[in-house]
C-alpha cells in the first residue's frame, strides 16, 4: 500500500473497508506523522524575557549617555551675562519696566537679555533706567 505525505491521505489504488490493512495503519500513522505543537505560550514568555533583558540594556545605555551629556554640562561653564537686561511687570501684556546692565544685583523677576540698540531705543522710548547701575550714563545717552 502507498502512503501519500500528508496525514490520513492515501494514495491512489488504495482500499478504505474496514478489514484493510490501511485501517490498521491509520493509528500508528496519526501518530508518527502527527507532531506534537510546542507549546506556545511558553516561547512567547522566553521572546518576552528576552525582549525585556533587550529593553533594560537599552535603558542602561541611555542613562549612561545622560550620565555623560550631564557631566560634559557640568564641565562647561555657564554663559557670560548679557550686556544689557530689561526687566518687564507682571500682567497681560508685561510692560518693561527698567533697563539694567547686565550684571546689575537689582535686576530680578521678569527679565530678558538685550543687545545695545534694543537698550538704546527702550530708553528712547521711556522706559526708565535703573537708579543703581545707571545704564544710560554707559550707553552714553544724556538727558
Amino acid at each position: 500500500m502507498e502512503w501519500c505525505a500528508r496525514p490520513l491521505r492515501v494514495c491512489a489504488g488504495a482500499s478504505l473497508r474496514p478489514g484493510s490493512s490501511w485501517w490498521a495503519y491509520r493509528a500508528r500513522f496519526e501518530r508518527v506523522n502527527e507532531k506534537p505543537r510546542p507549546d506556545y505560550l511558553a516561547r512567547l514568555r522566553v521572546v518576552d524575557a528576552y525582549l525585556r533583558h533587550q529593553l533594560d540594556q537599552i535603558g542602561r545605555w541611555i542613562a549612561e549617555e545622560e550620565r555623560k551629556v550631564a557631566a560634559a554640562e557640568a564641565r562647561r561653564p555657564p554663559p557670560p551675562p548679557p550686556d544689557w537686561l530689561i526687566e518687564r511687570g507682571i500682567g497681560v501684556g508685561r510692560p518693561p519696566m527698567y533697563v539694567h546692565v547686565g550684571d546689575c544685583h537689582m535686576a530680578r523677576g521678569m527679565r530678558r537679555g538685550v543687545d545695545q540698540a534694543q537698550a538704546r531705543r527702550a530708553l528712547a522710548e521711556g522706559v526708565e533706567a535703573c537708579s543703581h547701575c545707571r545704564p544710560d550714563t554707559a550707553l552714553g545717552i544724556v538727558e
